[in-house]
């Protein structure tokens, strides 16, 4: 199986979809993945949960906090 990453700021993190992912997506935003279209915010918020999913399964650190000046 490949695995997909994802670098921010020049440190690698695991990507990909998990139920975990869904179901943070869907406590974040109240919403169901199917629900996403082309809503960019949405797509950014579920790959978002999918990164922060992937890291918690695959026991890498990921802080989100570290990422907050990147918000409007």
């Amino acid at each position: 199986m490949s695995m997909n990453k994802v670098i921010l700021y020049g440190k690698e993190y695991p990507n990909r979809v998990t139920m975990g992912a869904m179901i943070d997506f869907k406590r974040e935003t109240g919403k169901d993945v199917n629900e996403i279209g082309a809503d960019m915010e949405l797509l950014t918020m579920f790959m978002f949960c999918c990164v922060r999913s992937a890291c918690r399964a695959d026991e890498v650190t990921f802080d989100p906090v570290s990422y907050t000046h990147l918000r409007a």
